[in-house]
């Protein structure tokens, strides 16, 4: 359970222990994000420290970075608490489907071109798997193909693990509207589609 929450509307933090939320100047803000999920988007809410880039253990227990504000008794008080939504996402038959013909189409298209191609490749720490890692003179490119909701931290800290090992992270996705294209930043994100080439912190 935490006390503090990311409100991704706003642009806020939240503060639960604090009797105007840390946000004196916005009415209504207690009744806003203690509604019920199903009655305003499951976005909103954000933790705070997968925003700010770290690592929550919760999120990586089979719970998503979403959260949902509720009362908890502590001792002889009540008070708000922010707790994890669980993942309610299954990656459709489709998706898969597609993820796969992503992956075999870059690595029939940088083969063709002469480049070294591994999928699934798994570094020596065993710590980052790419989906297509291509290599040629210049480096080494690591394709992602994502058709499943991530967020963008989930994005900065798979993208800064492949370039501790000498890999350029290139993500893609067919979802303009992700966390993979809305964020610009320094991991290259394209939509197959679109003529633009994005970035990503």
């Amino acid at each position: 359970m935490a006390n503090g929450v990311y409100h991704t509307g706003y642009d806020i933090e939240i503060n639960l222990s604090r009797e105007d939320l840390g946000n004196p100047e916005y009415d209504g803000l207690l009744g806003e994000i203690t509604r019920s999920v199903g009655e305003r988007p499951r976005h909103l809410l954000q933790c705070l420290k997968d925003r700010r880039g770290g690592q929550c253990h919760c999120a990586l227990d089979g719970k998503s970075p979403w959260m949902f504000v509720r009362r908890q008794r502590r001792g002889d008080k009540v008070v708000w608490v922010a707790a994890h939504l669980p993942l309610t996402h299954v990656a459709a038959p489709q998706e898969s489907d597609k993820h796969k013909a992503m992956k075999e189409r870059i690595a029939r298209t940088a083969a063709r071109h002469g480049l070294n191609v591994q999928t699934e490749a798994r570094s020596d720490d065993g710590r980052v798997i790419t989906d297509v890692l291509v290599t040629g003179a210049g480096g080494r490119i690591g394709w992602e193909a994502q058709y499943s909701p991530i967020t963008a931290n989930t994005v900065r800290r798979r993208s800064q693990r492949a370039r501790e090992r000498n890999i350029a992270p290139l993500w893609v996705t067919a979802d303009v509207t992700s966390d993979l294209t809305v964020h610009p930043g320094p991991a290259s994100t394209t939509c197959p589609g679109s003529a633009s080439s994005l970035r990503l912190p």
